[in-house]
């Protein structure tokens, strides 16, 4: 369809919009900021021994793709459960578990409060543009500075990381038909990891 510039100027003011429209450019803003979320999940188990020793390991992997783009969220866990019973009166156990997780928040933290709001940006003109002529990011995506580019958000990172990790020695002692002494001793520890990066050159539109 044939484009007239003089009528389009009067409906169209914001430059980046005219110019967009007259070359049949536009933007899907679902797609910008939305993709095809999946997860995977993947677990092993080994389990066995002899009259003595019994044993038990897990070992579980998730990895998920949020639906909002550069987000995700993976986790790695082991557990071990071992028994060893050298005599009939002495048993010793452990209880064994690690565990890690990452999660990718970059695609939640697209402003610089590190806040979401999919709203306005669903709302953004069809006829903006994510790049200049340059190619380089646009901080917003028409002339009056109200509509965000929600692609500024790769060049900010957010991520935590955590590794939790615990295990739990048992000592029993069967004193007599009956009668079981047992000793727990238990130790844990967790480590967090929060990294938040925003490029200080980002001119956000606030």
């Amino acid at each position: 369809m044939k484009r007239d510039p003089a009528a389009t100027a009067l409906v169209l003011t914001d430059p980046i919009e005219y110019a967009n429209y007259m070359a049949g450019k536009s933007v899907d803003w679902h797609d910008v900021l939305l993709r095809k979320g999946n997860t995977k999940d993947i677990s092993l188990t080994l389990s066995g021994g002899t009259d003595k020793f019994h044993y038990y390991m897990n070992g579980d992997v998730y990895l998920e793709n949020g639906i909002v783009q550069h987000s995700s969220y993976n986790r790695y866990s082991f557990r071990l459960n071992a028994d060893y019973t050298p005599y009939k009166f002495l048993t010793v156990g452990a209880r064994v578990q690690l565990s890690k997780s990452v999660a990718d928040e970059t695609g939640t933290a697209i402003g610089p409060d590190n806040k979401a709001d999919f709203g306005d940006f669903v709302g953004n003109s069809p006829l903006g543009s994510l790049y200049n002529s340059e190619g380089l990011l646009m901080p917003t995506v028409k002339g009056d500075q109200f509509q965000y580019n929600p692609l500024i958000a790769t060049k900010i990172h957010r991520s935590i990381e955590t590794i939790p990790g615990s295990i739990l020695i048992v000592l029993e002692i069967k004193i007599l038909d009956g009668l079981t002494y047992k000793i727990n001793s238990f130790a844990e520890e967790r480590f967090e990891n929060f990294s938040n990066f925003i490029l200080q050159y980002i001119p956000f539109p606030y």
